[in-house]
This record gives C-alpha cells, sequence and structure tokens, in this order.
C-alpha cells in the first residue's frame, strides 16, 4: 500500500469513528427521524399549541365551554391521540421495510430497543393529550369528571376498534398492541373468519393498486400489523364528524345563531383528520422520495386560483332599488341628529358597541329614550363595530322595540355580548372548506366558513331578537326617506386595491376617496348579513370573497372583499363620507344640529419599550404599529375636518373602552363578558359625555345630572329566544 492510500484509510477510519462520526450520526438521525415523523410531528404540535396559546386573546374565545363542551372536547382529544400513538407505531413497524432505512438505527443504539420505541410511541402520543386536557382542568368552570368521562370513553371506543381489527387482520408476532389474538375458533365465530378473509382480500387489492409491492402495508398476502387499526380508529373520528354534522345540520331546534357543537371541536376534527389522512400519504409516497407536503401546497395553490375554487358571496339582482339619497339623514322625526360609527375589533367591538349604547340609554331619562333611538338616522361601523350595528338596526324591525327600547336594547347586548358566529364559522371549516378541493371540482360552492357565519348571524336575528334574518339592503331602504329608519354603512375594503368600499342602504354618489357598492355593481342587492359579513371579514378567520350573481360569477369589478379594519378600523371614514354627501360636501349648512357617537377600543400602542421590536420580526411589528397608529390618526382627522366644516352644529363625543389592551377574539368567555360591564363602570369622562348627549336630546339640567350620577345596575335582559342557553357559556349572561 502506497503513502496516498495509506492516507486515505487513515481519513476515512478517522471519518468513522471519533467525535466526528457521532455528531454526523446524531445529526443524521435527527433529520431521519424530522422526516419520518413529520406528519404525527405536525398533528400533535396543533393540537400542543391550542392548548398552550389558550389565554391568547385570539384563541381563548375557543374555550367558552360549558359542561358537555368539556366532556366531547376530552373525548376527541383522547382519540386524536390514540390516532397519533397508532400511526407512530405503524412507523416505528414498517419505515424499514417501505422506506429502505431504520431512522433510529443511525443513532444511538438505544433506538433499537423496543422499549424505547414504545416509550417514543407513547410520549408522542400522550404529551399533547395530557397538556389539552390539562387546559380543560384549569378552566374557571372545569368539569373534571366529565374530562375523565370522555377520556375513558375514548379509550374504549379504541379498545374495540384494537378488538376488531386482530380479528379481521392478521398481525405478526411484532403487533401494535400486546393483546390476544381474536383468531381461534373458541374466541371468533366461522362468519367472522370467512369475513376477515373477504376483508383481508380486498385490502390487499385495493393496496397492490397504490403500489404494486405492497412494501409495509401487505407481506405474503396478509396484513400487516396497525393498518386495519388505523382504518377502524380513522372510522370513529369519521362517525363523530358525522355526528356533529347531523347534529348541526338536521337537528336545528337544539340551537340558535352560535352552534351547538362548538368551534374546538371542529378545529380539533379537522386537524386530526387531515392529520390521519398526510399521515397516510406520506407513508404512501415517501417511498419513492416525493415530497407530498410540498406537492400539496402547491396544488391547494393551484387550485386557488381557478374560478370554481373562489370563494364567493352571493348578490341578488333588483333592477328597481328605491331612491335614497344621503340627505334624508335630515329626515328624522325631531330637529337633531344623531351619528353613530362603531370600531372594529372581533366580537369585543360588538360587545361593546352594544354595552355603551345600552349605557347610554339607561342613564337617560325615562321619556329621552325612545327620542334617542329614534333620532339616530346614521349608523356606521366596520368589522365586529358592524356587527354591533346590525344587532342594534333590529330596534326599527322588530315589533313593539320602540315603545319599550330598553329592554330590547338589552336584549341588543345580550346578542352583542354572546352573538359570536365563531361555531358556525367552525362548521363552515370542517364541512365546506376542508372539502372544497374536491367539491370545487364539480362547479362553484357559495357555502364556506364566512357563509356559517352569515348562518349563524340569521339565526340570531330571527329567533334570539324577532327581526327578519334574511332582510336585504334595498329592503332596509324602507322607511329611509321618511325617517323612521337609519341610514347604515358597513365599512369594507377591497383587496385588489386597498380602497374603502361602502355597502349602504342608501345611495353614496361617486367619489374618489372610496368605492360605493351599488355604484360597482348597479341593480345587485345584497343580504344584511352579507354585507356585514363582508365588513367583518378578517384575513383566515373568515375568507375574501367575491361576487356571485345567478348562477355565475360577477364578470366586470369581480374584486375579493376583505374586512373594512385593514383601511379605517374606526367606521369614521363612512360616516364622514355620509355627511359629506348630506351637505353637499360641506358647501350646504347643516339643517340640524348632530351629535357624532364615536364608540371605540384602545388601538394597543404603547409608550413602552418592546423587545421584538430590535430582533428580526421587528419590520413586522413595526407595519403593524404604524396601520393602527396611522388609523388613529386618520379618524382624527376627519372628524376634526367634519367639526371645521360643520363648526358648532356638530359635537362629537368619544367613549373610548377603557383597558389599554382589548382582547381580539371572535367569541367571550365569561370574564371578558364581565369587563365589558367593568369597562363601562370605569369608563374615563362617561357622566359628562353621557350628560351632554342628555342635553343635546332636550333634558332638562336636573335631569341631566341625574343621568350623569351613579350608573344603573348592569342589564339581565336575555335573548328572547327559548333556545338561549346555547348561546351564551353556561347558558346565561348575567
Amino acid at each position: 500500500m502506497g503513502p496516498q492510500p495509506a492516507r486515505q484509510a487513515a481519513i476515512d477510519e478517522a471519518q468513522n469513528t471519533g467525535w466526528w462520526h457521532g455528531s454526523r450520526q446524531i445529526v443524521f438521525t435527527f433529520f431521519s427521524i424530522l422526516y419520518t415523523y413529520r406528519a404525527v410531528l405536525l398533528l400533535g404540535g396543533l393540537v400542543t399549541l391550542i392548548a398552550v396559546f389558550r389565554y391568547s386573546s385570539m384563541i381563548s374565545g375557543l374555550f367558552a365551554l360549558n359542561s358537555s363542551d368539556q366532556y366531547w372536547l376530552s373525548l376527541v382529544v383522547t382519540l386524536v391521540g390514540t390516532q397519533i400513538f397508532v400511526i407512530v407505531r405503524i412507523l416505528e413497524m414498517h419505515v424499514p421495510a417501505r422506506l429502505g432505512f431504520d431512522p433510529h438505527i443511525a443513532g444511538p443504539r438505544l433506538g433499537r430497543l423496543a422499549f424505547v420505541r414504545w416509550v417514543w410511541a407513547l410520549g408522542l402520543s400522550v404529551l399533547p393529550v395530557a397538556i389539552f386536557q390539562y387546559r380543560l382542568y384549569t378552566l374557571p368552570n372545569s368539569n373534571w369528571w366529565g374530562i375523565v368521562q370522555g377520556t375513558l370513553v375514548a379509550l374504549a371506543l379504541f379498545g374495540g376498534c384494537v378488538l376488531v381489527s386482530n380479528a379481521l387482520g392478521e398481525p405478526d408476532s411484532d403487533q401494535v398492541l400486546p393483546i390476544p389474538q381474536l383468531r381461534d375458533k373458541e374466541f371468533s365465530p366461522r362468519w367472522s373468519q370467512s369475513f376477515a378473509r373477504k376483508f383481508t382480500k380486498v385490502f390487499c387489492a385495493v393496496v397492490t393498486t397504490l403500489d404494486d409491492t405492497g412494501d409495509g402495508f401487505i407481506k405474503n398476502g396478509k396484513v400487516l400489523p396497525g393498518h386495519v387499526l388505523a382504518l377502524f380508529s380513522t372510522l370513529v373520528l369519521v362517525l363523530l364528524y358525522g355526528g356533529a354534522w347531523f347534529v348541526e345540520g338536521y337537528l336545528p331546534g337544539l340551537h340558535i345563531g352560535p352552534g351547538y357543537v362548538k368551534a374546538i371541536f371542529y378545529a380539533l376534527m379537522t386537524i386530526a383528520l387531515s392529520g390521519s389522512a398526510l399521515g397516510f400519504l406520506c407513508f404512501v409516497f415517501d417511498r419513492h422520495r416525493i415530497p407530498i407536503i410540498t406537492i400539496l401546497v402547491l396544488v391547494l395553490f393551484g387550485m386557488s386560483l381557478l374560478p370554481t375554487h373562489v370563494h364567493y358571496y352571493e348578490m341578488a339582482q333588483d333592477a328597481n332599488p328605491l331612491p335614497v339619497k344621503a340627505d334624508a339623514l335630515w329626515n328624522g322625526p325631531n330637529d337633531r341628529v344623531v351619528v353613530i360609527s362603531a370600531q372594529g375589533g372581533g366580537i369585543q367591538a360588538a360587545a361593546w358597541t352594544t354595552r355603551v349604547l345600552l349605557g347610554i340609554a339607561q342613564q337617560l331619562p325615562e321619556r329621552l329614550r325612545r327620542p334617542f333611538v329614534k333620532d339616530v338616522r346614521l349608523l356606521s361601523g366596520v368589522s365586529g363595530g358592524s356587527v354591533g350595528a346590525m344587532f342594534f338596526q333590529t330596534l326599527y324591525s322588530s315589533p313593539g322595540a320602540l315603545d319599550q327600547p330598553l329592554r330590547h336594547l338589552g336584549e341588543v347586548h345580550a346578542a352583542g355580548v354572546c352573538g359570536t358566529a365563531l361555531s358556525w364559522i367552525g362548521f363552515g371549516l370542517a364541512y365546506y372548506d376542508l372539502l372544497r378541493p374536491v367539491t370545487t371540482l364539480f362547479g362553484y360552492d357559495l357555502e364556506d366558513r364566512g357563509w356559517g357565519a352569515e348562518q349563524a348571524w340569521r339565526k340570531l336575528l330571527q329567533h334570539g331578537l324577532a327581526a327578519p334574518g334574511n332582510s336585504t339592503l334595498h329592503q332596509l331602504r324602507k322607511g329611509v326617506a321618511d325617517g323612521t329608519r337609519p341610514l347604515m354603512v358597513f365599512n369594507a375594503t377591497i383587496a385588489d386595491s386597498g380602497d374603502p368600499l361602502a355597502i349602504a342602504n342608501f345611495d353614496l354618489a361617486k367619489d374618489r376617496d372610496f368605492e360605493a357598492f351599488q355604484n360597482l355593481y348597479p341593480n345587485s342587492d345584497l343580504r344584511l348579513t352579507t354585507a356585514v359579513r363582508l365588513s367583518a371579514a378578517f384575513p383566515y378567520v373568515s375568507p375574501s370573497p367575491r361576487p356571485y350573481l345567478g348562477r355565475a360569477p360577477f364578470s366586470k369589478h369581480a374584486y375579493a372583499i376583505i374586512d373594512g379594519g385593514l383601511y379605517d378600523n374606526f367606521g369614521v371614514a363612512g360616516a364622514y363620507f355620509a355627511l359629506e354627501q348630506a351637505t353637499n360636501y360641506f358647501k350646504e349648512t347643516a339643517p340640524k344640529p348632530i351629535m357624532w357617537i364615536q364608540i371605540r377600543l384602545p388601538d394597543g400602542s404603547s409608550q413602552e419599550t418592546d423587545l421584538l421590536a430590535g430582533s428580526a420580526l421587528g419590520p413586522l411589528l413595526t407595519l403593524n404599529n404604524t396601520r393602527v397608529t396611522g388609523q388613529r390618526s386618520r379618524a382624527d382627522q376627519l372628524t376634526d375636518l367634519a367639526k371645521n366644516r360643520l363648526g358648532s352644529r356638530l359635537q362629537v363625543n368619544k367613549f373610548d373602552y377603557p383597558k389599554v389592551n382589548a382582547p381580539l377574539s371572535w367569541a367571550l368567555n365569561p370574564a371578558q363578558i364581565e369587563d365589558i360591564d367593568q369597562g363601562w363602570r370605569d369608563l374615563k369622562d362617561g357622566h359628562e359625555q353621557v350628560a351632554h348627549v342628555c342635553k343635546f336630546l332636550g333634558g332638562t339640567d336636573e335631569e341631566c345630572a341625574q343621568a350623569a350620577g351613579p350608573w344603573a345596575s348592569p342589564s339581565t335582559a336575555k335573548l328572547s329566544s327559548p333556545h338561549e342557553p346555547n348561546v351564551c357559556p353556561e347558558g346565561k349572561l348575567e
């Protein structure tokens, strides 16, 4: 051997021994395990993230649960854990035969021990379940016995799946679980053995159709252990999935508005079924080194560009809408006008909007409550504020509401607090958006999670507030001209251009500062719930849909619409545009004095330093902060501009939520509901603001002094529906 080969042999020996070899094997093992178990890690990781971020304002609403909800969630999450366990055991046993390598062999030799593999499988499956169960246990209204019951029932169902799979399959000695096999005559009758043979034959035929060799699935004409168990455990999840669809879709007497089945159930089911399907696809295609996750992402992105796959909202055709112009603002019964603008911010904004309006009415003397409601001539809302405005406008539709305004405002506030659409959004996600890649191949589909929000609001309007649930904006023009119904503007944003979009129940002239819905789509009409859904289309929670008319998409100006809070989250712009056109662009003096009530939430800005500002996330944080501060600055500028143009004819009262950071949530838990009432009691300058409203409405000095006195007790009004127990957490609004 010459010097060169000897030197090379020494290098090879050094590379295969010592610290370099060990480090290389550890790195290789890590990435092998990460690659092999990526679907399982994603499935367990998502479940864990939901539990870990329970205290995040955006996630906390998912955990507004009653006792029965906790039982069902415990059952579902335990089944998810058993599904993870089965998938891990399948990978442990059959990846070497399927992929040609064992991800554990390259690492420490402990990886070869069966005990360590069992611990690995149990750890991946038990850890996310334990964290989730702990979060359920720490709920203020925790039902620990229901949680235990749900866990035991899930384990019993899994045990049944194990027994059935062992009766049908033909496992080798290395079983998924060490239990007796039910293949002997004393345990299984003849018909069961015959069925098992037929089942095995069909299973093998299906597998060999997908893959000629069947490696990792079958061996010598027998089903390898784990696959039949995975099939039946998935079947249990599918049955639960179908059962929730039946309860929500075909037992409408159980609930109104917010669904009987909670949104977190749909989220877990979507994660479980998607994760199971992904694990199966990875196991099939990894043999051919096909990056299935990357391909799925690219395919879904490509499909999202297809016309049938685009999300749509439904429009109706109406060639003869009742003409109503912005100057109908002055047609009220009294010699004054009240304008209300409501800020966005999830269901918290809807609740704060209705609480402020209820609180004002509670403080006013009884003789001024009805005039206060009748003097409201303009409602401008955005995002969650639009939801609150939608509930408030029912005072002009519900029979007898104006005769008892305080009682109906209490019901409106109950709807604002508990009228979340989150469960129905989850329903749309689980049963329409999850299957959308397949269903849209056969035509257009208007049903999605945004459609689900509309269903919730429609039911809540009809059954909870005794108001029409299918009213359209053209129908809501009736009464505007004669002063018995207010003008309404729901502020949205055109995703294609970033321009503001005003969706109104009156005619807005063309303007370079904004787009008006009726100008983009003349002779077209929208349901009220659709208009609110477009204004409140928070990114990703609700899709950004395009218009659909009749049996085909609208072709001209088919813009995608997204949450109005992306342009103006204060609702001020829509009110300003209406005031501008009602006064001929401020060239004319306002015929009546105006009280502009601005209902606001805190913008979340702070003068304190933020550690993330100097990190890699700093630019993203800055983009969000500048958007918020820019919107507040623009809202204040529009308000000041209106005050300068209208002079003493305009008074502005701002009701700012006193807490520094309001939670951005789509369902309120009991603590957040209490915070709404506490926020009203802690309102800065609130007594003075109410006194200004009282004086504007014609109250005497004595009446207004009393109105500015101690706050009235919180409303205990509830929704009028007999199904109200399924609306709020624990069925109550205290």
